[in-house]
């Protein structure tokens, strides 16, 4: 008979502490006035109650919804450059204000702030 005995006090104390920070990214991220969507190797990973007031879609609709997409059909083309050489560039601009169209049709100009957090993941604020 072989036993073999691990301390992995350290990796439960990791795993405590991220769970613990996740908790109090999301409680921030909720009470915010600004809406927040993060993406990921071009997909949604989190968008917080707020974003959904601004667009007018659910939750579900909004993390199936590429970045681009969020846009008006006639800013997509000035939006995709910027992306494209924020992407290039690794030089994330602050600001950007363009025209979106919620899911009601009704129109609304947002001012929005990007955020990249390493290399894939990115996140708007409006």
């Amino acid at each position: 008979m072989i036993i073999i005995l691990e301390d992995i006090i350290a990796k439960k104390t990791a795993e405590i502490a991220l769970r613990s920070s996740d908790e109090k990214f999301c409680l921030m991220a909720e009470n915010l006035q600004d809406g927040i969507i993060g993406y990921e190797n071009g997909c949604a990973i989190y968008a917080n109650s707020r974003i959904e007031e601004i667009f007018g879609s659910s939750h579900d609709e909004l993390l199936s919804i590429k970045p681009l997409d969020l846009a008006a059909p006639e800013e997509r083309d000035r939006i995709k450059k910027i992306i494209d050489e924020c992407l290039i560039s690794r030089n994330v601009p602050s600001d950007i204000r363009f025209w979106i169209i919620r899911k009601d049709g009704t129109r609304r100009y947002i001012h929005n702030r990007i955020t990249s957090v390493g290399q894939k993941t990115q996140f708007y604020g409006m």
